[in-house]
């Protein structure tokens, strides 16, 4: 009955309204049905994660109950090993007739012996994204898709953040030896098979000086992985990884996905690891870094120091506004303006 109530909702005077309102109800009714169960009984007592704020959370042991097997436990391996966590950042700035301007940034976080060294954080560079710019700087050689993903802001900020953060990589590789090197994310490729043959020279570059790049994912959205390291989190001991069986997970090709735990009050993460990569890398990374509940320090910082705050967001459209004698158009906040405070209290994604 709750349910029920709660799916149909009237307020208003539906009398002063010319509709036969029998009919169009038991229309309505009859269509929403047929994509979504009324009856939501089978759910009884089942073990739920409610989510917060639109976001998952990460549950502390397995809603499916599944054995994934025995952990590989690791040892530290205290050999001095150069940890360098790197991440990335976009802002929008402004639209233009043509495209929008798009200011990158990147950090890079260097430790050793279980403690951070020094920081490098380059940006912001401010870009004017346009389908032209897609195709010269961001690797998209169609000109439909490159002028799809220049109208898209979101997938022009996401392609652009990333180019740049790859950018800093391959330097970092070419002037690296031996170290460990730690992505925020996935090798997961998306736009394009000039994607799939940068990951390729990526990992190729790292081979030459014996570097690893290991790929942290903080909560991964696919489901199998989000459970399976659930089942693990209870697991007492740390450092240890585990293989989790085949999932339809996107990733690259000369890459594997595995779950490791680092420390025993830690949660267990995704990490994407090249498929020839020897556990003493694992065991360099659990001695050279320092770990908060299970994640490196290195690629925590390394987000701190790249991310723009509202000072640095306005600091950047002044001083871009000063230079180049930009013309603020008039504008407003549409959604503000339409939902109103509804709009900022408001919760899920539309």
């Amino acid at each position: 009955m709750l349910l029920g109530n709660m799916g149909i909702q009237l307020n208003l005077p539906f009398s002063r309204i010319n509709l036969n309102q029998e009919q169009l109800f038991e229309e309505l009714i009859t269509e929403i049905s047929k994509f979504v169960p009324q009856d939501l009984s089978n759910l009884r007592g089942r073990r739920a994660v409610y989510c917060s704020g639109g976001r998952s959370r990460q549950p502390i042991s397995s809603l499916s109950g599944k054995n994934l097997g025995e952990p590989n436990f690791f040892s530290n391996d205290v050999t001095s090993t150069l940890v360098v966590g790197i991440d990335s950042s976009s802002l929008p700035v402004c639209d233009l007739e043509d495209g929008s301007i798009i200011a990158a940034r990147a950090s890079a976080v260097f430790s050793n012996n279980g403690e951070p060294m020094a920081y490098l954080r380059l940006g912001p560079y401010p870009y004017h994204v346009t389908s032209e710019f897609v195709m010269s700087k961001l690797g998209i050689n169609k000109e439909s898709l490159a002028s799809s993903i220049a109208q898209d802001k979101a997938l022009s900020q996401s392609l652009l953040r990333k180019t740049f953060e790859r950018s800093i990589l391959a330097t970092l590789l070419s002037h690296l030896s031996k170290s460990i090197i730690l992505i925020d994310g996935t090798f997961g490729y998306g736009f394009s098979s000039l994607e799939k043959l940068e990951e390729k020279r990526l990992l190729g570059l790292a081979r030459q000086k014996s570097n690893s790049i290991l790929g942290f994912t903080k909560v991964s959205r696919i489901r199998e992985l989000w459970d399976a390291a659930s089942s693990l989190f209870s697991i007492k001991g740390a450092p240890f990884y585990i293989k989790p069986p085949k999932v339809d997970a996107k990733h690259s090709s000369e890459t594997e996905i595995i779950l490791a735990k680092f420390r025993d009050d830690g949660f267990v993460f995704r990490l994407d690891i090249p498929k020839e990569t020897e556990i003493n890398v694992l065991e360099k990374l659990s001695a050279n870094d320092h770990f908060d509940r299970g994640y490196p320090d290195s690629l925590r910082l390394a987000h701190h120091f790249c991310v723009f705050t509202q000072h640095e967001d306005t600091c950047l459209k002044g001083r871009l506004g000063n230079e180049l004698g930009l013309v603020e158009v008039p504008s407003d906040d549409q959604r503000q303006a339409i939902l109103g405070w509804m709009w900022s209290a408001g919760r899920g994604s539309k």
